[in-house]
């Protein structure tokens, strides 16, 4: 069996640990979602997301596309016997942009602040944001050297015990202490500060402390074209709150906060098979079946989430009736376009493999660009008059756009053989069992005959996809992890 074909066994292991990891966190992380929905009103909570958003921004900005490109290199031909030192000097790179860059932003918190909410009032919880930044990414840098090392566990436990730390700190200085909307940042603060001296622990042999000025100049030379989709990035994912501060209100933004942290449960399951999909789809990429391993995944990503979408779209109230007080029920009706741009950015994801292969990343900023600009003409126009409802629909149209785009530019960069005809079919089959039933399920409370009409639609999303034969029975024996011959 080839490392393609025997490999789907380790994707699928290595991504059930990532989401055991990452179900374990967001299952902690919910728990301080119905406190702080108690706790603080939604006007404080849309303070807190976009106080948020400016530092994923910042972020974005400071990791120079990095990431991406130290993971091509470390799997490079040319650095196979050499990844300690290209991790080495990525590292000693990254440090110096991460506290570098974020020094001159904390002298400029209070006209952040000022420009953002149009009032310092809350430029304290901004220099207190901003200060974490470079730990945060320090943290973020320990975990993808473990995705690429393939050590899940190891990530797993760093991970959780990030989150755990991080929980605990939000319970005492929210919860207990009373700290409000500044307190959230301490405790991340705290955690990203000893986050990070931990991860450095835990992934110091897979590093040669070096730098190494040409290999520093060759990651520059592949990551700095994916800054501009880094942007396109977050502007597509959280440039909204932008507009509903300006068109709508901070209540607008913390109900639109609330179906978002619904929506992460999909994200979280989506993001567990990025983590693993990342190493795996470039140490195959030299294999015979990697192409048709490639497409074979799309489909089975497409039949799991399109699932996902459909269940969390459907209950989308009854979960919030469950985990918020009243004024937060409201925010379900952002909830299903807000999952289907999960799903996209997903597949987004899974296309992408294509024009990494082929070196042309400058098509990824190309085309997100292009998705930008959609979802930036989408946000002027239904926001002003439809308000979060309206900024749900524009980021999923955002999203799906980025995705047609990036299939477009990968196919023509590295061709790979999708069943387009299976493709559309699954997409019509999951919009239309949605359809169906939120048109059931309506916007009035929960009820047994809405409930049951819901599951209907799901029931009948599964039969079609067994009729489409998207997962023969072949392939859960293809998903059994390659065993060594005796």
């Amino acid at each position: 069996m080839s490392r393609a074909q025997g490999g789907l066994g380790r994707l699928a292991g290595d991504t059930a640990v990532y989401g055991l990891a990452d179900a374990v966190g967001k299952g902690l992380s919910l728990i301080l979602f119905p406190i702080f929905t108690r706790i603080f009103t939604p006007r404080e909570y849309g303070v807190m997301e976009v106080i948020g958003t400016v530092t994923l921004l910042i972020s974005a900005v400071l990791v120079l596309g990095l990431d991406n490109a130290t993971t091509r290199h470390y799997y490079g031909a040319e650095n196979r016997s050499r990844g300690d030192v290209v991790l080495g000097s990525a590292l000693a790179f990254s440090l110096t942009v991460y506290f570098g860059g974020t020094v001159p932003l904390l002298f400029a918190s209070r006209w952040i602040a000022a420009t953002v909410f149009g009032t310092d009032e809350y430029r304290r919880a901004m220099f207190v944001a901003l200060f974490a930044v470079p730990f945060v990414l320090l943290v973020n840098f320990s975990l993808n050297t473990l995705r690429r090392v393939f050590r899940p566990w190891s990530f797993a436990g760093l991970s959780l015990a990030w989150l755990g730390l991080t929980i605990s700190l939000n319970l005492l200085l929210v919860w207990r202490l009373r700290w409000g909307v500044e307190g959230t940042y301490y405790a991340n603060l705290i955690a990203g500060t000893v986050m990070a001296g931990a991860g450095i622990l835990c992934t110091r042999r897979h590093y040669r402390w070096a730098w190494d000025g040409r290999l520093i100049v060759s990651l520059l030379r592949y990551g700095i074209p994916l800054v501009p989709a880094s942007l396109c990035l977050w502007g597509l994912s959280v440039m909204d709150r932008f507009f509903l501060v300006h068109y709508s209100t901070l209540t607008d933004v913390g109900l639109y906060s609330t179906a978002n942290r619904l929506t992460s449960i999909l994200a979280f399951g989506v993001g567990a098979f990025q983590m693993a999909w990342g190493p795996f789809a470039f140490a195959i990429s030299d294999e015979r079946h990697a192409r048709t391993t490639y497409s074979r995944t799309l489909s089975y990503y497409m039949a799991a989430g399109g699932l996902a979408v459909l269940l969390l779209s459907l209950f989308a109230r009854e979960a919030l009736q469950v985990l918020t007080p009243p004024g937060y029920h409201r925010a379900a009706v952002a909830v299903a376009p807000l999952a289907l741009a999960v799903l996209a950015y997903g597949a987004y994801t899974l296309v992408a493999i294509g024009v990494n292969l082929a070196n042309r990343t400058s098509q990824v900023s190309i085309t997100l660009a292009a998705a930008v600009v959609i979802n930036l003409a989408l946000n002027f126009l239904l926001i002003p008059r439809f308000g979060m409802v309206g900024a749900a629909y524009a980021t999923a149209a955002g999203w799906a756009a980025s995705a047609g785009f990036l299939f477009v530019a990968s196919q023509r960069a590295y061709w790979i053989p999708y069943d387009g005809t299976l493709l559309s079919r699954m997409l019509a089959l999951l919009l239309t069992c949605l359809g169906f039933g939120l048109i059931a399920g309506g916007d009035a409370e929960p009820s047994v005959s809405r409930v049951v009409l819901k599951g209907l639609a799901v029931i009948v999303f599964l039969v079609g996809l067994k009729m489409l034969g998207v997962v023969p029975t072949t392939v859960w024996v293809s998903l059994r992890p390659a065993r060594e011959a005796p």
